[in-house]
């Protein structure tokens, strides 16, 4: 059952320019032709870089904005957390706000006085609930906003970022209430910047740019795909060819294959060693651009923060087969590797005439290395 109905739906501001002293206005698309329908019950996440159209999408969910186009159906009682300390007066005490608050979301006195203590102690601030708000930190702030907006008991909870002010305890207490909330069959919108965050709560996500729906889709597949396009634009090009995809980003890829995630976090990078500086570093602290790029070639140079081509990554697909070469200068360097993060799935590995099983991993500071020199052409295979 749809419980919010999003039906091309668009959303635009008037921006006032001043350029030389001339004054001129411009209309700008905030959502364009926003289709996408919630289901009772569900978590979604929300994701996209600034400006992306996200706090826009829930104004237009919780009524504070109207669609310029499209029409929009919310099936129940909305409650909000957006911007920190909105709907609260800063001059009252926060017992004082929370009679105000529950008044607007329609609890009446005798619900309130059930609840009130509850709210108060999800709140954590003894003492201060009697004083002035404008006294309190912004942990306090998101915590008492926080508890008032699931203590009125809405049928849909939307969040807006602010769970990132509190400090960890705070962040742990609230996510512990939001999948109460969930087993509760609430229906939750969150747009956040914590990725694991949104892997761990979100049932789907929507990914959102420059105004337009560009996925939709499980968490996992959606957040791989918006972590692959965050960075400087110069530095990042994508390779499709029959089911196998390669993003390469500023000194990393990222590689798919039937819309199936075969690397995972930064993908697979250099890191090579300096020897007068007796230090290891990555391709990611090059400045990375885009020198060639064609329907199955990427070609792309990492320059150092002298001016100086330290690495140059040549990607090429042929026959669903990924070729990777890459061209490190001697002259800075002595010693190179390439880090490949791979999905948990992958547990054995092969070569043309050897194989064997990856060890456990413990952590990054203690990597047990696989003696691979034998290995026939430099070829390894990987066996989930």
């Amino acid at each position: 059952m749809n419980i919010i109905e999003f039906d091309n739906v668009c959303e635009k501001y008037r921006i006032k320019f001043i350029k030389k002293g001339k004054v001129s206005w411009e209309e700008i698309w905030a959502l364009n032709n926003i289709s996408f329908q919630v289901y009772k019950g569900e978590v979604l996440g929300i994701i996209g870089e600034n400006g992306a159209g996200k706090t826009t999408l829930l104004k237009l969910i919780a009524g504070i904005l109207m669609p310029d186009k499209g029409t929009i159906n919310v099936y129940g009682k909305v409650s909000t957390l957006m911007e920190l300390g909105a709907g609260f007066n800063p001059e009252f005490t926060g017992r004082e706000n929370i009679f105000v608050n529950a008044r607007i979301y329609g609890v009446d006195e005798e619900r309130l006085q059930e609840k009130i203590t509850d709210i108060i102690e999800f709140a954590g601030l003894d003492k201060f609930i009697d004083a002035p708000i404008k006294y309190y930190s912004q942990g306090m702030y998101m915590r008492l906003a926080f508890a008032l907006a699931i203590y009125v008991e809405p049928d849909i909870l939307l969040i807006d970022d602010i769970l990132a002010v509190g400090d960890e305890e705070a962040q742990q207490k609230c996510i512990k209430k939001i999948l109460e909330l969930k087993d509760k069959g609430k229906t939750i919108i969150l747009v956040s910047h914590d990725m694991n965050m949104v892997s761990r709560l979100c049932n789907r996500v929507i990914l959102l740019e420059r105004g337009k729906i560009v996925k939709i889709g499980l968490p996992e597949s959606i957040v791989q795909c918006y972590l692959e396009s965050i960075g400087d634009k110069k530095g990042i090009a994508v390779l499709t060819k029959s089911k196998l995809r390669t993003v390469f980003n500023n000194g990393r890829i990222n590689i798919t294959y039937d819309d199936n995630i075969l690397t995972k976090g930064l993908g697979g990078y250099v890191s090579y060693l300096i020897p007068s500086a007796n230090t290891w570093f990555s391709s990611l602290n090059l400045s990375w651009h885009i020198k060639n790029l064609s329907y199955d070639t990427i070609i792309a140079e990492g320059i150092t923060s002298n001016g100086f081509i330290a690495q140059v990554w040549n990607l090429q697909i042929e026959d669903n087969n990924l070729k990777l070469q890459i061209d490190i200068k001697e002259d800075i360097t002595e010693e190179a590797r390439i880090d490949l993060l791979l999905i948990p799935q992958y547990k054995k590995w092969l070569t043309l005439n050897t194989n064997g099983t990856f060890p456990s991993f413990i952590n990054k500071f203690n990597l047990q290395e696989l003696d691979l020199i034998d290995a026939i052409e430099g070829i390894l295979g990987l066996i989930p």
